[in-house]
C-alpha cells in the first residue's frame, strides 16, 4: 500500500484492511514487514512478507495503490508467485 501524507508520498508500506469505516472514511489496518526489513535482510525472498502484531487505523485517501499478497501453508511446497505479487507464511511480533 502506498501511504500519503501531506501531498507527499511519505512510505511504501503492505497491510492487510481488516475494516472500513465509511461514516468516518478511515480502514482498520494490520502491517506486514517486507522480508528486506527483517533479520533476513537481503536473504529473504523479495516477495515475502511477514504479518505482524501491529495495527493502525488510516484515512481512507491515505491509500494510494494496492498488491495482491496471499498467504502460504508453511507445510505446503512454495506454489510459483507472479511478478507483482507477494506471500506471506509466518507471523513476527513487533513492539508498537
Amino acid at each position: 500500500m502506498l501511504i500519503y501524507l501531506g501531498h507527499q508520498l511519505c512510505l511504501f508500506r503492505f497491510g492487510k484492511i481488516v475494516s472500513i469505516n465509511e461514516e468516518y472514511e478511515n480502514v482498520h489496518i494490520e502491517w506486514f514487514e517486507h522480508s528486506t526489513k527483517t533479520a533476513m535482510e537481503q536473504l529473504g525472498h523479495p516477495q515475502e512478507l511477514f504479518l505482524t502484531n501491529l495495527c493502525s487505523t488510516l484515512e481512507l485517501d491515505l491509500i494510494v495503490g494496492k498488491v495482491s499478497a496471499q498467504y502460504i501453508d508453511p507445510s505446503k511446497e512454495m506454489p510459483i508467485v507472479g511478478h507483482h505479487d507477494f506471500f506471506y507464511k509466518s507471523c513476527i511480533l513487533r513492539n508498537s
